[in-house]
């Protein structure tokens, strides 16, 4: 019985922390993306609409590599 408890109890710890992760994981996205569209902004005058997405897609590229 003792054993079963430390599993359930083990078990309740890893969800937890899963859940932690979780929620730094979408902060992280949140704040790499601001950081995305920060970028974006200062070419604003010479970066089309139409190729936002693809600026986008570098900034967080090279942001990843860094």
């Amino acid at each position: 019985m003792e054993a079963e408890e430390v599993i359930r109890g083990l078990q309740n710890e890893l969800a937890i922390e899963q859940a932690k992760n979780a929620v730094l994981l979408e902060r992280l996205l949140e704040l790499e993306d601001g950081a995305a569209e920060a970028r974006l902004s200062e070419f604003g005058d010479v970066i089309p609409n139409e190729d936002r997405d693809y600026w986008r897609g570098q900034f967080l590229e090279n942001g990843a590599q860094a």
